[in-house]
């Protein structure tokens, strides 16, 4: 290979990943401009079929198909997401329950125990310098104060969240709506017929990498949702095996946290370790531990192989980008690396670059 042909390629790798990283960035940033129209098309291509079924056995319009279908599936989500509302919002009013007494039971023994180790700071204050004393008291502060600032940010999360309250119910309607224009779109011509109707059809190069990188999309969200249950599933079996307390709330939460790298599920397991080994329970500890390290390994040992064989990259290639995404940005950083490397195999599938 020559020198221009190298510097030329050099050149469309560095456009690509110019225009690629700028484009990812545009996406996450008007995320939530756009969101309940990315839903919408996703719900639509799991229910064109079930749609196109409706029209061929039972002669239904198309209208009234898409209808049934859309409205089935936001009422399945709805009562799913009520029924585990329900169990999580209960378990969680007892888990709070359930700490709240723990103080309460053992608040004379915190005393005594803060009075002790006023006692000892008292004692230990002739032998120590003053320095040590003040540098002592000041990080003393410091996790006060940090306890406190920690209790003043969730309050704040929270009313953050109720403040988008508005916002959730809007995203749902307008999801809704359109949920139900794409299905009944999508359902009455093929779905490369409703790509054709657009102004891309005079470009059949661009319409066949829209539907790659659609279809390699969709397998990702579906490998990454379902690396998720799993991970939850596990969790709420080991907990609910063990005789964990408000094992189902813990798992969900713990499933919440997987989408947190590394330190993500690690949150609900770390202190339940601590505590069973506080309470002397080292048998359920350790088995606590064993089920971490479980969960762990499967999903190091499933994530590559689904990335690879759902968006066609190699394992090495998945591995790579999963290990550099966690260092750089987390979740974010994954996301757009394993799509940085199915966007380039795309356009060279296609002769682009």
């Amino acid at each position: 290979m020559d020198n221009n042909l190298l510097i030329k390629r050099f050149k469309s790798i560095t456009l690509f990943i110019v225009i690629y990283t700028v484009l990812f960035i545009a996406f996450f940033k008007t995320l939530k401009y756009t969101l309940p129209f990315v839903l919408a098309l996703i719900f639509a291509f799991f229910l064109k079929k079930p749609s196109r079924y409706l029209i061929k056995k039972f002669k239904l319009k198309p209208w009234l198909s898409s209808l049934i279908t859309t409205t089935f599936l936001f009422l399945a989500i709805l009562l799913i997401f009520i029924l585990i509302s329900i169990v999580f919002i209960s378990e969680s009013i007892n888990l709070t329950k359930h700490i709240e007494g723990i103080f309460m039971n053992n608040r004379e023994n915190i005393f005594l125990y803060l009075k002790d180790l006023q006692k000892s700071t008292y004692s230990l204050s002739a032998y120590l310098d003053e320095s040590i004393l003040e540098k002592l008291n000041t990080t003393i502060h410091y996790f006060i104060n940090s306890g406190i600032n920690s209790t003043v940010y969730l309050f704040q999360q929270v009313l953050n969240m109720i403040k988008f309250v508005p916002y959730w119910i809007m995203t749902i309607f307008f999801t809704l709506i359109s949920t139900y224009l794409l299905t009944k779109e999508i359902s009455i011509n093929s779905y490369n017929k409703f790509l054709e109707s657009t102004t891309l059809c005079k470009y059949p190069q661009i319409l066949n990498m829209i539907k790659y990188s659609q279809r390699m999309i969709l397998n990702y969200i579906l490998s990454t949702g379902l690396l998720i249950l799993i991970s939850t599933s596990l969790t709420f079996i080991g907990f609910y095996l063990l005789g964990i307390n408000y094992s189902l709330v813990l798992s969900l939460l713990s499933g919440i946290l997987d989408f947190l790298p590394v330190v993500g599920t690690i949150l609900v397991y770390a202190p339940l370790i601590i505590i069973k080994i506080l309470k002397g329970e080292y048998i359920v500890a350790f088995s606590l531990l064993a089920l971490y390290i479980l969960i762990m390994i499967t999903r190091q040992l499933l994530e590559p192989k689904l990335i690879s064989s759902t968006l066609g990259i190699s394992p090495l290639g998945s591995l790579i980008a999963i290990f550099i995404g966690l260092q750089v940005y987390g979740f974010l950083g994954v996301i757009f690396f394993i799509f940085m490397i199915v966007f380039y195999n795309m356009l060279n599938k296609f002769n682009v670059l």
